[in-house]
C-alpha cells in the first residue's frame, strides 16, 4: 500500500468518528476602504430611516485585542437566501461602518441541520464558493451606504483592495464529543482551510484553534 493511499484511508477513518455540526453558522466578511474618514455621527443621522445602531465598547478588553477609539456603525440589511448545489442556506445581512474609512459587509448564515465536515471544507474551499453567489448582492448593498453617506465620508474613494473573512461558529455538535480533541482533529483542521485531504505536519503547525467551552465558562 502507497503512502498516498495510507493517507487516504487514515483521514477517511478519521472523518468516520467525527460528530456532525448540529448548529452553527457560517459569516463572510467584506471589508472595503470607502474613504479616508467617516464622521460616525453624521452617518448615524443619514441612516436615520434605518435600523442604524452603535454598540458601547467593552468594558473589559484582553491585553492582546486591538482598541477601537469609536465603536461602528451597525445597519441592519435585511435577509438573504443563498442557493448552493443541493443546498440553501438563510440568514441576515448587515454593514459595520467605521470611523477609518471602512465598511465591513457581512453575511451571517445558518448552517444545514446537520452539516458534515466535508460541507464544512466545500463551504469554506472553492468547490462551493458562497461568496461569488452572495458578491452582487454586497455590492450593491455598499453602493447604496455609499450614497446615502456621501456627506459622511471624507475624501469618499473606494480602495481597490478588499480583504474577505469567513467564519464558521460551532453552536453544537451531535453526540458526545471531546472538545479539546475536536479542536485537534486532523480532518476538522483540514476543513477549516477548505481541504478533504489531510494536511501535512506543517500545513497543520499554521492552523491555530482556539475552542471555548460556553458550558464551564
Amino acid at each position: 500500500m502507497t503512502d498516498s493511499a495510507t493517507s487516504v484511508n487514515t483521514t477517511n477513518d478519521a472523518a468516520a468518528y467525527l460528530p456532525e455540526i448540529e448548529a452553527g453558522t457560517l459569516t463572510i466578511y467584506l471589508l472595503y476602504d470607502v474613504g479616508d474618514e467617516i464622521d460616525l455621527n453624521l452617518a448615524q443621522n443619514c441612516l436615520a430611516q434605518t435600523k442604524a445602531y452603535r454598540s458601547s465598547p467593552p468594558r473589559v478588553r484582553k491585553s492582546e485585542s486591538i482598541e477601537i477609539a469609536q465603536p461602528p456603525l451597525r445597519v441592519e440589511l435585511g435577509t438573504v437566501t443563498l442557493a448552493l448545489e443541493g443546498m440553501s442556506l438563510n440568514g441576515k445581512l448587515h454593514a459595520s461602518i467605521y470611523d477609518l474609512g471602512a465598511v465591513a459587509i457581512a453575511s451571517e448564515l445558518s448552517l444545514p441541520q446537520p452539516t458534515s465536515w466535508a460541507t464544512v471544507a466545500d463551504l469554506v474551499g472553492d468547490t462551493l464558493n458562497p461568496l461569488e453567489v452572495l458578491l452582487p448582492r454586497f455590492l450593491s448593498e455598499l453602493e447604496e451606504l455609499e450614497r446615502i453617506l456621501q456627506s459622511a465620508i471624507t475624501l469618499p474613494h473606494r480602495s481597490a483592495i478588499v480583504e474577505d473573512y469567513t467564519v464558521i461558529i460551532v453552536e453544537r455538535l451531535t453526540g458526545n464529543i471531546n472538545l479539546a480533541a475536536m479542536s485537534l482533529h486532523p480532518v476538522v483542521k483540514a476543513s477549516l482551510l477548505g481541504e478533504k485531504r489531510q494536511l501535512s505536519d506543517d500545513a497543520m503547525g499554521l492552523i491555530v484553534s482556539k475552542l471555548i467551552d460556553f458550558k464551564k465558562v
